[in-house]
């Protein structure tokens, strides 16, 4: 064989240009995924990352309305402080704060929360906690909490603070909260 000759073959191996590039052209379409194969790639890793980028907002309180009074009568002039940390037992890092009217009465509009994502599956856990403080003491209002489904449209509290009612501090425990609550619930329409 020649110098010239090696590293070259035969011309009837190699066929002509419209064969190499016919045989590429096979070649392509084997390895690119048709539409509904890439279709159902997205399908399945939407599903298996468990949510879908859908902007949205949803209310993560219910509106809460209510009336503090005392055994004199209503409590006018009351610190009524709303947070989502069931924890914050004397709602401190409240989100909200209010006053009660001359007849007791308060209200706080459902917060609400904007997410970038839709959860497809899992319970999300929707949560309040209400603390009133008046005359220089706090007191456990009422916690609240709805798992799986959306909090309910409206709360209404019935709030009485007795003379014996034991006052909250931070270092109150959530079991003594539960037994401390000043408020009855009721869910409005």
């Amino acid at each position: 064989m020649s110098p010239n000759e090696a590293g070259r073959e035969p011309a009837a191996q190699l066929g002509t240009e419209a064969d190499a590039h016919e045989a590429a052209r096979r070649l392509a379409r084997r390895y690119v995924p048709s539409v509904s194969s890439r279709l159902a790639l997205i399908v399945s890793t939407v599903l298996a990352c468990g949510c879908v980028p859908i902007p949205h907002t949803v209310e993560v309180t219910p509106k809460i309305e209510g009336v503090l009074s005392s055994e004199l009568g209503p409590v006018s002039g009351a610190e009524v402080r709303l947070t989502q940390i069931l924890s914050d037992v004397v709602c401190a890092k409240a989100e909200h704060i209010t006053y009660t009217d001359a007849a007791g009465k308060f209200e706080f509009q459902p917060i609400s929360r904007f997410h970038f994502v839709y959860p497809l599956y899992g319970d999300p856990l929707y949560r309040w906690n209400v603390c009133m403080t008046t005359k220089g003491l706090t007191y456990a209002g009422t916690v609240g909490a709805t798992l799986g489904s959306l909090p309910p449209a409206l709360i209404k509290l019935d709030c009485i603070v007795k003379a014996s009612t034991t006052p909250v501090t931070p270092q109150t425990t959530g079991r003594e909260v539960d037994n401390l609550q000043i408020c009855k619930s009721t869910r409005g329409t």
